[in-house]
């Protein structure tokens, strides 16, 4: 935990100290550097990472689908570095659906 709180961002020198501090970032690189502390921040506060806002009844379906991509995103990210390929398999094919409801969609 200590090495996390000493990461420092490489372009304006804001740690992620400073940040949790002020709650602020320092610069636009910030959220990649800091990218699981926000995150992690946002998941505690909002319950999700991912901002939807206020949405036409009209857009909740699409809303709805860009949640799934995000999760079968990272459900498929933890299913390699499981080495588990049939379900990352099963992921992909997943997403390569939503991409397609999504797109037919806009």
């Amino acid at each position: 935990m200590k090495l996390e709180m000493d990461k420092v961002c490489p372009n304006c020198g804001k740690s992620r100290r400073d940040v949790k501090a002020d709650k602020r970032l320092g610069c636009a690189f910030c959220y990649t550097v800091f990218s699981d502390y926000i995150e992690e921040t946002l998941k505690m506060t909002q319950g999700t990472f991912i901002h939807v806002g206020m949405a036409p009844k009209k857009s909740e379906k699409k809303e709805r689908m860009k949640n799934a991509y995000f999760k079968a995103k990272k459900a498929l990210k933890a299913a390699v570095k499981e080495e588990d390929y049939e379900k990352a398999y099963k992921i992909k094919e997943d997403i390569k659906l939503i991409e397609e409801q999504l797109s037919a969609e806009s």
